[in-house]
């Protein structure tokens, strides 16, 4: 009996990332960004943004967006977590900087390499 490959719903097997490049997520906490880069496999990229200027960068309040605004190029992506934060005055700041938000794919940098769980891509039941 052969056996043959199988997928497997870890993705790290198949998603990379540059972990040099910017990267900002506004989530209401670190542990709410690290738990979406999870389907990402890029979860141990997630830090807070202050003091930080690689990497997945997580902004939680306005100080750390002003700080973001401050230090990284206006071509820096970004993205939100839908966890509930509804904080406008901190999406104003980043957007009025970095522009509108691109999805967490975009912004993370991820690529693909065979066939991936995306959830940007392919609608989950």
């Amino acid at each position: 009996m052969t056996v043959q490959n199988n997928l497997t719903d870890d993705p790290t097997s198949y998603l990379q990332r540059d972990a040099t490049q910017p990267c900002i997520m506004l989530a209401g906490t670190l542990e709410r960004a690290q738990n979406t880069c999870v389907q990402y496999g890029v979860s141990i990229q997630c830090k807070l943004a202050s003091g930080n200027d690689q990497g997945i960068l997580v902004v939680t309040n306005q100080a750390d967006a002003i700080a973001m605004v401050s230090t990284l190029p206006a071509t820096t992506p970004w993205c939100l977590v839908a966890d509930g934060l509804t904080d406008k005055v901190t999406r104003d700041v980043l957007t009025s900087w970095f522009g509108p938000p691109t999805t967490i794919a975009k912004a993370l940098g991820v690529s693909t390499e065979g066939i991936a769980w995306r959830p940007d891509k392919f609608l989950v039941y």
